[in-house]
C-alpha cells in the first residue's frame, strides 16, 4: 500500500490484539519507510494503532475497523485486510477514478483468484468456488438497485465518508460476524449507489495458507449463514456433495458391481444387462466434474 501511486492518502494500520509479532513487523515497516523515504509520504501519513482489548458488544473485526475510521481524515475511506496483496501500484488510483466517473457512493472489488500455495488449498479452494456460486458471492445482482442482494467485500471497499456516517458506521453492525454483508444491506436500503467491480490482475488475497487457516476460513464463511438459515446451508452443501464428490465415491462401487455381473454372465452365457454399463454411466459425471475442477485450478495458477 505504501507504494500506491495516488496523489494523497493516509494509511492507518490496526493491530487487533495480535500475539504473533505483527505489531513489531508493522513498526519495522514504518521505520524502514521513514529511512528510505521511497514512498514520499511524511512520517505522520502512516499511523499504527494497537488495540489491547475488545468490548463485549463488538464482534469480529468491526471494532478495529471502527478505530481506523475514527483516526482517518479523508472524504473517501478504503477498508482493506492484512491478507490483501496489491499486485499493481495504481489500484487505489484506478478504483478512485472509476468511482468518481460513475458517480458511485460505494465501490467494492472482487479479486483475481488467489495464488494457491499448498496441497489443501489447491484441492479445496476450486471446489469452494461452488459454494460461492450457490451462496451468491460475487453475484452481479449487487449492482441492480431492484435486487435485494447486497454486500461489500470486506477486503476492499471504498465508501464516501458522509455515506459511511449516514449508515451508522461500524457501530450499526458491531455485533455481526459478517459485517461486510450487513453494511451492504444498509447501503442499499439507504438508496446509495453501490457497485461491485472485478479487479482482475490488480489484487489477490491469500484465503488459506495451511489446513488450520483453511478450516477457519470455511467456518468463518459458513457460521453466520448457518445461524440465519440452517436449512439453506445444509441444502446447498448437499448439492455440492452430490455433484462433486458422490460420482467419484460411487465409481469403485459400480466397477465392483459390473465385475461381479460380468463374471456371472460369462459363466451362464447370459446377455449383458444394465449393470455392466453402470461404470460407463458413472464415468460421465466424473469426467465433467474433472474438467470443471481442472479449469478452476488453471485460473488459480
Amino acid at each position: 500500500m505504501l507504494s500506491q501511486e495516488y496523489p494523497y492518502f493516509e494509511i492507518i494500520a490496526i493491530d487487533d490484539s495480535s500475539t504473533d509479532g505483527t505489531l513489531k513487523i508493522m513498526h519495522d515497516i514504518k521505520d524502514k519507510t521513514n529511512k528510505k523515504k521511497k514512498t514520499g509520504l511524511p512520517t505522520d501519513k502512516l499511523k499504527i494503532i494497537s488495540l489491547k482489548d475488545k468490548p463485549e458488544n463488538w464482534t469480529g473485526k468491526t471494532r478495529a475497523s471502527q478505530q481506523g475510521y475514527l483516526q482517518s481524515k479523508g472524504d473517501v475511506l478504503l477498508f482493506t485486510d492484512a491478507d490483501t496483496n496489491y499486485a499493481r501500484k495504481d489500484v487505489i488510483l484506478q478504483t478512485g477514478i472509476y468511482m468518481q466517473k460513475h458517480g458511485l457512493d460505494v465501490l467494492t472489488g472482487v479479486f483475481s483468484p488467489e495464488k494457491l500455495s499448498n496441497f489443501w488449498s489447491k484441492i479445496t479452494i476450486p471446489l469452494w468456488d461452488s459454494v460461492s456460486v450457490l451462496f451468491g458471492v460475487g453475484s452481479p445482482d449487487v449492482n441492480n438497485p431492484k435486487s435485494k442482494i447486497a454486500y461489500v467485500m470486506g477486503s476492499y471497499f471504498l465508501i464516501k465518508r458522509k455515506v459511511f456516517v449516514d449508515i451508522g458506521t461500524f457501530k450499526s453492525v458491531c455485533q455481526e460476524i459478517q459485517e461486510d454483508k450487513d453494511l451492504g444491506i444498509l447501503i442499499k436500503k439507504s438508496g446509495y449507489k453501490i457497485k461491485l467491480v472485478r479487479l482482475n490482475e490488480m489484487m489477490y488475497t491469500m484465503w488459506a495458507d495451511d489446513l488450520i487457516t483453511l478450516w477457519h476460513g470455511i467456518g468463518r464463511t459458513l457460521a453466520p449463514r448457518v445461524m440465519k438459515n440452517r436449512f439453506k446451508v445444509i441444502y446447498n452443501l448437499f448439492i455440492i456433495f452430490f455433484a462433486s464428490i458422490l460420482p467419484f465415491a460411487l465409481f469403485p462401487v459400480t466397477l465392483w458391481i459390473a465385475f461381479e455381473e460380468l463374471s456371472f454372465i460369462s459363466l451362464h452365457n447370459i446377455p449383458l444387462n444394465v449393470y455392466f454399463y453402470l461404470p460407463l454411466l458413472n464415468l460421465i459425471p466424473c469426467v465433467l466434474m474433472g474438467i470443471s475442477f481442472s479449469s478452476r485450478c488453471k485460473k488459480y495458477k
